[in-house]
């Protein structure tokens, strides 16, 4: 099942950390509510520091594992997500960031 606003441990311990470089990496984005518009804001921004951005959507998390364990960076939004996709994301990905609405300002915040 899908749930809002998840409160999420980690994310409250996270305390603040170094800017992460974009360059070339390959980024993904699950979950939350994305329309048309942020999503086109987050890739132009994504895009402009030469770096790639794919979203899924939170149903679709368990279908597309292996393609989230290969991303360099994944930011798992909070807002519109389970608690299962959660510990499945955790348990395959190395690099995650943690954000609670989605729209481009939580993705600079957190970058």
């Amino acid at each position: 099942t899908i749930e809002e606003n998840i409160k999420i441990e980690e994310i409250e311990k996270q305390i603040e950390k170094e800017k992460t470089d974009l360059q070339n990496k390959n980024i993904i984005v699950l979950g939350g509510k994305w329309n048309s518009k942020n999503r086109g804001k987050v890739e132009s921004y994504i895009d402009s520091k030469n770096a790639t951005v794919e979203f899924i959507e939170a149903n679709k998390i368990f279908r597309n594992s292996e393609k989230i364990a290969n991303k360099d960076i994944v930011i798992f939004d909070t807002s519109y997500n389970s608690h299962s996709a959660f510990y499945k994301v955790k348990s395959i990905a190395r690099n995650i960031i943690y954000i609670n609405k989605s729209n481009i300002d939580e993705i600079k915040k957190s970058l």
